[in-house]
């Protein structure tokens, strides 16, 4: 009978220490996934694109300068955030989720197929207030995308 109550609090104890360690290993997977942002730029002449209509024939008036582009990449590859730019008035920005909620100031909830901002209203919008100064006058927005691509 001895035995028995041994191989059950052994049972016990190790399916505790399992479900102990699978949740605190998932907590640690979820900060490690990947976070992805747009950031949209002032133009180089102090416009903001958003909520403008562009069109081909003024889609100039709308573009950054290269040394605005350079200066925010600057930044958020220093931080350690990989930055891509190809042309146009955005960036993407990428880099695992608990770095994002560190440098942002930000706690970020995952569902379905989405990330959002905690506490926010659309949960898109990622705050500037943590960007140095220099960085917030190049930029117009940063936002998480509406729905993830799933591949």
């Amino acid at each position: 009978m001895n035995g028995s109550i041994v191989k059950k609090t052994t049972i016990f104890t190790f399916i505790c220490f399992a479900f102990f360690s699978c949740n605190s290993m998932k907590s640690t997977e979820e900060k490690n996934q990947e976070v992805t942002a747009e950031v949209t730029f002032l133009s180089a002449t102090g416009q903001d694109p958003l909520n403008q209509q562009i069109t081909s024939s003024n889609v100039l008036e709308f573009l950054p300068d290269d040394a605005s582009v350079s200066l925010v990449r600057d930044y958020f590859e220093k931080q350690g955030i990989a930055f891509r730019y190809d042309q146009g008035i955005s960036a993407t920005i990428t880099a695992e989720q608990a770095l994002f909620e560190k440098l942002f100031g930000v706690a970020l909830q995952r569902d379905k197929n989405h990330y959002r901002v905690k506490g926010q209203d659309n949960g898109l919008d990622i705050p500037l207030k943590n960007l140095p100064d220099t960085v917030k006058k190049q930029v117009s927005n940063i936002s998480l995308p509406d729905r993830m691509e799933l591949f």
